[in-house]
């Protein structure tokens, strides 16, 4: 009952892509055999390396189309971008077009969500509260790309990272096109010269942070 965000990094990677020659025991409830259950050790395949060979393998031209792991269907990627954008821009119409994107494949994604795991994480994305991670500096400097690392790494489908600029050509007519859309965000600036990171939910966000371990620390909690 874990969520997959989690998860420690080599218990995601063994659930994605499998655990090679390693067994893992896993216990399985027998069909009609009145609550009996059955132990069994062996490999696991992993969920994107068992769907990718069911894609291969499949006959089925229904299948083909609509599958989005490895490869992620269009629909898929258009429905995930509008409700971002919808998100950050205050767009109503925007975010009624992702869900109507969602809600037009539904008859795929409730049947076989397997095929459709992008589209799950959209549908995900829409009833999640907004999150964001906003980072603020020069993303040449070391600093930045320090706190963008750890982002990468922590950050996960449901949260929404946008660059801040500062000390750059353009970087002033950058911010003033987010505050103009984003009031909140007028006051995000570096703290004493350092990239910092603000952390936010449902557009309120937590202190700034500069230190790499304080934010991996409350993106893992967050």
């Amino acid at each position: 009952d874990t969520p997959f965000e989690d998860l420690s990094p080599e218990t995601r990677q063994v659930l994605l892509y499998g655990s090679d020659e390693e067994e893992i025991k896993f216990n399985y409830s027998l069909e009609n055999g009145a609550g009996k259950k059955l132990s069994k050790k062996h490999p696991f395949e992993g969920i994107l390396v068992n769907m990718e060979r069911r894609y291969r393998e499949t006959d089925s031209a229904v299948v083909r189309e609509d599958y989005d792991g490895a490869e992620p269907a269009p629909s898929s990627v258009a429905a995930i971008n509008l409700l971002r954008l919808a998100v950050w821009l205050h767009d109503d119409a925007r975010r009624e077009r992702g869900l109507r994107c969602i809600e037009s494949f539904r008859a795929q994604w409730s049947r076989t969500p397997y095929g459709m795991p992008q589209m799950l994480c959209a549908l995900e994305l829409a009833l999640e509260a907004p999150r964001h991670v906003v980072l603020v500096g020069n993303d040449r400097a070391d600093d930045f790309r320090v706190l963008a690392a750890v982002v990468d790494e922590c950050s996960g489908p449901r949260r929404t990272l946008i660059y801040f600029p500062f000390d750059r050509p353009l970087s002033r007519d950058v911010r003033q096109w987010w505050i103009e859309r984003n009031p909140w965000m007028a006051e995000m600036k570096p703290i004493d010269g350092r990239a910092t990171a603000y952390v936010c939910a449902e557009y309120t966000c937590r202190a700034p942070v500069t230190d790499a371990g304080e934010l991996r620390h409350i993106l893992a909690g967050n």
